[in-house]
């Protein structure tokens, strides 16, 4: 028997061998059930880790913000074999956790791309592939050997020989480290994975965002296919409640919708000119010129535009306006521009 620490404090034995799984399924069968990954000595390592004599571990489970991060990046590899499986000739970059989704870039063949429609074939073979339940085997390889099983896509070699610049897959040895499902899929990797890819009651993945082109460093064109995962469908609902309330406040739309600001583009990208309907004032320093024009019935309704703009605009405007000649250049003091019809 041997020994190992807990996160409170207290010690507990179990066999010599026995992995943090093992540990996990002795301390109760509600911690095996929810472990995902295991904490030893402070390194994440899967669950299958056998532990050693002195060992301090803590058992990681899929409702806390790491546990979620491990589901998304495991079924970042169920993303990736789908697509290898439904896209002949398709390769992959990268697929990382992001915060509430996963991504993962493909590049198709003939310079091919992803459609909507694929979203129903890849979801349903996701769900094929989860209920397999294969496990993830994790490896250690030469770079040969490596550069060998990943022959067929150039990215994968291009990080294997270290000219992505991305350490991830690269041991202290100077082995490669994979994961593999066997004998269907195999990836690049370093951080620890599930035990095995989750059953279809404990993962949901939908579609979050449709598609976008993320930069990697392998290949900063490649399509990216967006979505997400979380331990269960209840959390899934919450999460995607949030986005439709989200989305029902999103000040973008509301903008537009209320018809506050436009951005021409004769000012310059991105500057707002704001419609009546928008602030009542700029600041305090224009609220007393802006009550003087209201009591005087000159002006009931204001716009803004924006302090700064291109030059050409105001040029544009000193050429056409008519009463151009009357207006002081700058610096030299307030000018007052005639009545409509004075010469």
């Amino acid at each position: 028997m041997i020994e190992v620490g807990l996160p409170d404090g207290s010690t507990r034995a179990v066999e010599a061998g026995a992995t943090a799984g093992d540990l996990a399924a002795g301390i109760g069968r509600g911690l095996a059930k929810a472990a995902v990954i295991a904490d030893i000595n402070g390194e994440e390592r899967d669950l299958a880790t056998p532990l050693a004599d002195g060992d301090q571990v803590a058992i990681v489970t899929a409702d806390s913000e790491r546990g979620r991060y491990t589901i998304r990046h495991s079924t970042a590899h169920v993303l990736a074999q789908a697509v290898l499986e439904l896209f002949p000739g398709a390769t992959f970059a990268i697929g990382p956790p992001i915060e509430n989704g996963f991504y993962y870039d493909f590049e198709l063949a003939d310079g091919g791309t992803f459609t909507p429609e694929d979203l129903e074939r890849l979801d349903a073979k996701m769900r094929e592939i989860i209920a397999e339940r294969q496990p993830f085997l994790r490896d250690e390889i030469p770079e040969a050997d490596a550069l060998e099983v990943f022959k067929d896509h150039k990215y994968k070699c291009e990080i294997i020989r270290g000219a992505a610049d991305d350490p991830t897959s690269a041991t202290e040895a100077g082995l490669v480290r994979t994961y593999e499902n066997p004998p269907r899929f195999i990836d690049l990797c370093q951080a620890p994975r599930a035990r095995h890819q989750l059953a279809p009651r404990s993962l949901q993945a939908h579609e979050g965002g449709g598609f976008t082109g993320a930069a990697t460093s392998a290949n900063p064109d490649a399509p990216a296919h967006l979505r997400t995962a979380w331990e269960s469908k209840a959390k899934l609902d919450e999460y995607l409640t949030m986005l439709e309330e989200a989305e029902k406040r999103d000040h973008r739309r509301l903008a537009q919708e209320l018809d506050l600001p436009s951005f021409p583009r004769k000012p310059g990208a991105g500057l707002a000119v704001w419609h009546p309907k928008g602030p009542s004032c700029a600041s305090d320093g224009g609220l007393q010129p802006r009550k003087r024009h209201e009591r005087g019935g000159v002006f009931t309704q204001f716009a803004h535009s924006p302090h700064v703009a291109k030059s050409v605009l105001w040029e544009t405007s000193a050429a056409t306006h008519p009463y151009a000649r009357h207006v002081p250049a700058h610096g030299a003091g307030r000018g007052r521009l005639p009545a409509p019809g004075s010469p």
